[in-house]
């Protein structure tokens, strides 16, 4: 992502089933800053390079039957992790494994959905 009023260039790399590593380039300074990334993430996520925001969800891919077993009864949270203060806000539950994300309003909202729903949520909050 690239934010081009402080020329941050913010890069990481994520599997399915976690991100690695987060950073961010600093063209003026020539600097590269590396902040922690959330413990566990699956599946859809969106970044915002603005604000430094990682909203993702705790997800769990099943990759057997005893996982298909394990993940049913469990709540999946919809997540939004702030990179520069390192704090975690939970946006919503039961958000199941299809929530395709993206930020809008420059980044002060976030849109998503909920068991078909459309739904937004203010991070201004």
């Amino acid at each position: 992502g690239w934010n081009i009023i402080f020329l941050d260039y913010w890069f990481w790399s994520a599997t399915p089933m976690n991100v690695s590593y987060i950073a961010k380039y600093n063209v003026k300074k020539n600097q590269v800053d590396y902040y922690d990334s959330p413990k566990f993430h699956c599946g859809e996520y969106c970044f915002n390079a603005d604000k430094g925001l990682f909203v993702y969800s705790d997800y769990i891919i099943p990759h057997d039957a005893y996982d298909r077993e394990e993940i049913k009864d469990m709540e999946f949270h919809l997540i939004c992790y702030n990179l520069l203060n390192k704090t975690e806000k939970t946006i919503d539950t039961q958000i199941g494994k299809r929530f395709n994300p993206i930020f809008l309003d420059s980044g002060n909202k976030l849109r998503y959905y909920k068991n078909g729903e459309e739904r937004t949520f203010s991070l201004s909050k």
